[in-house]
């Protein structure tokens, strides 16, 4: 959507808690609009202009002159008195909702901390990974979370820290936490060691057949699994084949071909909860909306962005967590493989973010968001639906405008 151009440092931004990304669209789209209208008058005035005072030099002493300011009106603006009438309804309908929004919170600093998280960019490379490259890979996790764990002392012993949760990135690591036992003893040793919560991606069976899901995994500091969101949103083609089951086999995909997930699970962060999105999933804005209905005070992007490499589409995909902050009033942790790893605030202010393809980490905090919720978590895409029903409507006077032009014509 053209909306998303506004992603940063834009003061079209707030309107996405209102009519989300179309809405922002649809301001931008009028706004160039207008200018585009008052530019184009400007050239089609002065060109005239000048061509006629260049044809009375060239015609001077011959008694041929020309008017100069007896100029036609650009054909775009014949109808002019329409045109008014719409961008002073719709200059007075965006000052209103520009006055009348009120400002998404700035952040959780007035609020009590009710969860610490340690985000990992580990910067695995997307290939060339064998049995021994895996595990000092996952070595080097560990390496990144101690050292962040440090500078926040926290201790098994502690008893009045918020908890700690350690969050792996999506990876091309597949994890595959219930199927091998090596890396659940490996996942609740750490667990247990730093007295922390560890939330993680994985490919986990489908208990009812063969398919796995991709998926998010929290473990406990007791190394107990307590929470599983399979992942609903799959990408076409790289995670499933988005044909009929008959000619699957035929089609092949880039990961794998997994199954969609059908629950809204939520995960606990101290007293708050928190949604989860899992790479392409914070481009639907469906999703974050319902965990946020569901209860979500904050959402938690897990990625891998390293198929893209070090293009601009890093920034593109950050660009769907602002907006999924803006629209539902929650932060966006994002924890990505190469990057961009960042806090996104409830206005969509970027925050602490890390150098991609660099290995760093992050350490931020969680609160318990008022409860409120926006105009667009409440009533959704209205203003695209609206925008279609207009349309259809006009459409449809055009259309039985013509039709009864072309029969009185036919009389």
């Amino acid at each position: 959507a053209i909306g998303y151009s506004q992603a940063f440092d834009s003061g079209l931004l707030k309107y996405a808690s209102v009519g989300g990304v179309y809405l922002v669209s649809f301001v931008t789209i009028v706004v160039s609009l207008w200018l585009s209208l008052i530019a184009y008058s400007m050239l089609y005035f002065y060109g005239h202009f000048f061509v006629r005072l260049f044809r009375n030099i060239l015609n001077a002493g011959k008694n041929v002159q020309t008017e100069l300011f007896s100029i036609d009106e650009p054909p775009i603006l014949k109808n002019k008195k329409y045109l008014v009438i719409a961008f002073v309804g719709l200059w007075i309908f965006l000052t209103f909702l520009n006055y009348s929004l009120p400002l998404n919170n700035s952040g959780t600093n007035s609020r009590k901390i009710s969860a610490e998280v340690v985000a990992l960019q580990p910067n695995i490379p997307m290939s060339g990974l064998n049995k021994a490259k895996w595990l000092n890979l996952r070595q080097r996790h560990v390496q990144l979370a101690e050292d962040a764990l440090q500078k926040l002392n926290v201790q098994p012993t502690t008893d009045n820290r918020p908890p700690t949760t350690v969050i792996f990135p999506e990876s091309p690591m597949n994890f595959m936490y219930e199927r091998d036992e090596e890396f659940q003893a490996f996942i609740r040793n750490f667990a247990r060691k730093h007295n922390v919560y560890v939330l993680f991606n994985s490919a986990e069976p489908n208990a009812k057949n063969a398919n796995f899901y991709n998926s998010a995994i929290m473990v406990n500091p007791q190394g107990e699994k307590i929470g599983q969101y399979d992942k609903i949103h799959l990408v076409p083609f790289g995670e499933y084949a988005p044909v009929p089951s008959a000619v699957e086999q035929f089609v092949p995909t880039l990961v794998g071909n997994f199954q969609y997930g059908e629950n809204y699970d939520l995960f606990p962060f101290g007293e708050a909860r928190g949604g989860i999105m899992i790479c392409y999933e914070s481009h639907f804005a469906s999703l974050s909306r319902e965990f946020v209905k569901r209860g979500a005070d904050v959402l938690i992007e897990m990625t891998n962005d390293g198929y893209l490499g070090n293009t601009p589409v890093l920034r593109q995909h950050l660009a769907n967590a602002v907006f999924r902050a803006v629209e539902t009033n929650r932060p966006v942790l994002r924890v990505t493989n190469v990057g961009v790893t960042a806090y996104v605030n409830e206005r969509g202010e970027v925050f602490d973010a890390a150098q991609p393809y660099t290995e760093d980490t992050r350490v931020w905090t969680i609160s318990k968001s008022d409860g409120k919720q926006t105009v667009y978590v409440r009533y959704g895409e209205w203003f695209a639906w609206l925008c279609s029903i207009l349309s259809l409507v006009l459409l449809s006077i055009c259309f039985w405008n013509r039709k009864n032009l072309t029969t009185n014509e036919h009389r």
